[in-house]
This record gives structure tokens, C-alpha cells and sequence, in this order.
């Protein structure tokens, strides 16, 4: 096997093999030789088909799969050969197999470009924590209140706070029917885009509605920002929420003793998130310091796998969402910001030798574990029999790296 490379790009290279005519040949016979142990003709028994009239009859598509196999192995050959690692299948081209002749193609296939990031050590980004605001503790207290709230049946037309269920009978998005991948919703009057929660508006269980509108330009999906929507839905349930007053019976019901212990309990944990926010925004910080002084580029298809990942996700948990196609326009450049960040903080962490300890990874099992109110020991047998204390390993140590840019060392 001949094999010549050229770098196309930083994240392309292209492979040109050529393989004897012999090499094809050998593939062919063994293929010929297995489809006669499973191929049976009226008049011979299993296994006695003569080769001449099989490669008659089934030589062309033999040939082919002979063809298939023989590619796909000496790619793989190639790119250990010349010490190449695929993040994807190559784009094959300028394929010929002539009989008796030699087999000649290339193969462009995509590879993480190779890096050396520099300027990282030395920077100073602070966690800039803001202080707590005065009101702050009272919209927690709340929002809590709402998530308390009872629902029941509000035997009324629908109004502004209700909640909406019903049913999509069809969706159009600029004129074009989407499929109905999840078609039952709940919505909440008053949070959704102004001509749906006016449609919703003043309606009982069991009514048709019809609803044009046009999708914000701020909507979450940009691949249906400022286009014309239509949904017509059927309404199965108007529901209301009584929301509970802020009492000593509230601060039961989440588990507290009495209202001063909730508060004392809203006050940390918002300022833990205050915490969090201000030291996440230095790691952007750090992080984006670091791309502008060491630019470089990520392959498409893991820009690509990973849209389709995020996009397969979403239509598990119900999501409506566009043709996958739309997506990866759209999600393209936040996957692709995501996986440089993605790619620096394991360079730097392996430059630098930054590892979770054992304990480490010990006190953030134990950590999950309250979160959930489960025993600590259940937590860490679930972890290991599904695989995932790396995944647990690697956050720590993505988080470490990253106060470590920020002089946390």
C-alpha cells in the first residue's frame, strides 16, 4: 500500500492510497468463498455451488462489498501509519478499481488540529462577587411561595397566570406543517410570546383554537426568529394556582422550622449563587483571553456531532424543533465556542498536571448525594455501576483548571 498525505488545512487531511491489483483480488476470493457457504441454488447442496456460476450471478455486488471492506481497512491502516487520528469518516473521491488493475482513491478526513497555547499563566481575573441587594431575598422568598402554589380546576374562562393545557392538532412555520413529535403542552398565560397568550385568553376546556403569530426576534430557537407561526390546538384543561401566604406553615412545608430559618437559608444560598456567577464570569473571562491570543480550529464534524447530540436531547425531553439541517446553521458557532473551551481546558490540565484527588472526588459524591437526599454509598454505587465516576473526575477537574487560570492555585 502506497500512501501520500497532504495537509489541507489545519483539521484536513488528505490521503491519496493505492493499492495492488492483487490486494483486491484476494479480497474478492475471500468474499466469493463466503457467500458460497451461505448462498444455495436449486440443484446443489450447501456449500457445493460451484464459484464459477456464484461469480456469475453475484459478482458485481461481491466485488463491490470486496471494494467496501477493502477501503475501509486500508484507511484505517493508512491513518495508523502515518499517525493520523480520524474524529470522523472521510469524504472519499477519485475512486478507480479497473479490472485487474491497481486500486487508486483519496480520502480527506478530519483530525484535531495540533496546539500550544500560550500566555495562560500569568493572568488575573478576580471573582468579583456582588453584594446581596435588599429585595433580592424577598423575590426568592416569593418565588418559592409560586412553586408552592396549589393547581386545581378553575372553572372559569382562562385569564392572565392560569395554566393552559391542551393539545396541538397542527403547526406551520412559514406556511410549512411541522410534525407533531410531542403534541401535548402546558403553558402559563402571561409568560409566552403576546398573540399566543392572547389566544389562550378567555377560553374553557374543550374549545378549537386557532392562533397566528409571528416568533419573536429573541426567540430561543434563531431558526424561527421573525417567522409566521400558526398553531391550532385543542384546549383540554384551565388550571389556577392558589399561592400560599408567606407563614411559618410555608417554611414547614419546605422543611424549615419557622420563616427566620428559610430566610437565613434563602440569604446563603443566593449568596452561593452570587458566588458562582462571579466566578464563572471571571473563567469566561480567562478563557476568552486565552482563544484571542491562541486562535485555532475545531474539525465540523465535532461541531456537528455535537448539534446533532444537543438537538437529539432536546427531542427526547419533548422539544419542537426544526429539521436537525436548520440547527446546525444555528448552533453551529455556540458548539463550536463550546468545544474550544472544551479543547483548552484539557490542554492546560494536562500541561499543568491538574487532577481531582481521590478525595476530591470523595466530597463531591458526598455533595450529590445531599442534593438528592440520598444515602452517600447509593450514590457512589449507582456512579460506578453506570460508569460515570469519570464524568464526576473530569468536572472536578475542568473546575480546578479553571480556577487555576483565574490564580486559584
Amino acid at each position: 500500500m502506497n500512501v501520500t498525505v497532504v495537509q489541507k488545512s489545519a483539521t484536513e487531511r488528505e490521503l491519496a492510497i493505492e493499492l495492488p491489483a492483487a490486494d483486491l483480488e484476494k479480497a474478492f476470493e475471500e468474499r466469493l468463498s463466503e457467500a458460497r457457504k451461505r448462498i444455495q441454488l436449486p440443484g446443489f447442496r450447501p456449500g457445493k455451488t460451484p464459484k464459477d456460476l456464484i461469480r456469475k450471478r453475484y459478482g458485481a455486488s461481491l466485488r463491490g462489498e470486496a471494494i467496501d471492506n477493502l477501503v475501509q481497512q486500508s484507511v484505517r491502516s493508512a491513518c495508523v501509519q502515518e499517525k493520523i487520528v480520524p474524529v470522523a469518516p472521510g469524504d472519499l473521491s477519485d475512486f478507480e478499481a479497473p479490472e485487474g488493475g491497481d486500486v487508486k482513491f483519496k480520502v480527506v478526513v478530519e483530525v484535531d488540529p495540533e496546539i500550544e497555547l500560550q500566555g495562560y499563566a500569568d493572568l488575573k481575573f478576580p471573582v468579583e462577587t456582588k453584594e446581596l441587594e435588599a429585595d433580592e431575598i424577598e423575590k426568592a422568598l416569593d418565588s418559592m411561595r409560586q412553586r408552592a402554589a396549589e393547581v386545581k380546576d378553575a372553572e372559569r374562562p382562562s385569564q392572565v397566570g392560569d395554566l393552559v393545557g391542551a393539545t396541538y392538532k397542527r403547526i406551520e412555520i412559514d406556511g410549512v406543517e411541522r410534525p407533531l413529535s410531542a403534541p401535548a403542552f402546558q403553558v402559563e398565560i402571561g409568560k409566552g410570546i403576546p398573540e399566543v397568550d392572547a389566544g389562550l385568553t378567555g377560553i374553557v376546556p374543550g374549545a378549537d383554537v386557532t392562533i397566528e403569530f409571528t416568533f419573536p426576534d429573541d426567540y430561543a430557537d434563531e431558526s424561527s426568529r421573525g417567522k409566521k407561526g400558526l398553531y391550532e390546538v385543542l384546549v383540554e384543561k384551565v388550571l389556577t394556582r392558589v399561592i400560599p401566604e408567606l407563614d411559618e406553615a410555608l417554611a414547614e412545608k419546605f422543611g424549615f422550622k419557622d420563616l427566620s430559618e428559610l430566610r437565613a437559608r434563602v440569604e446563603t444560598d443566593l449568596k452561593a449563587t452570587a458566588e458562582r456567577s462571579a466566578r464563572e464570569a471571571a473563567w469566561d473571562k480567562a478563557v476568552e483571553a486565552i482563544l484571542e491570543a491562541n486562535p485555532f480550529e475545531v474539525p465540523k464534524a465535532r461541531v456537528q456531532d455535537y448539534v446533532q447530540w444537543q438537538y437529539d436531547r432536546m427531542q427526547k425531553q419533548g422539544a419542537q424543533l426544526p429539521p436537525v439541517e436548520e440547527m446546525q446553521k444555528a448552533w453551529a458557532p455556540e458548539a463550536e465556542k463550546l468545544l474550544k473551551r472544551q479543547r483548552l481546558i484539557g490542554w492546560i490540565a494536562d500541561k499543568e498536571e491538574i487532577r481531582a484527588t481521590t478525595d476530591e472526588v470523595g466530597a463531591r459524591i458526598k455533595e450529590i448525594a445531599g442534593m438528592y437526599g440520598l444515602p452517600e454509598e447509593d450514590i457512589r454505587e449507582e456512579l460506578k455501576r453506570s460508569g460515570r465516576v469519570s464524568e464526576v473526575r473530569e468536572e472536578l477537574r475542568g473546575t480546578k483548571t479553571l480556577n487555576w487560570l483565574i490564580g486559584e492555585r
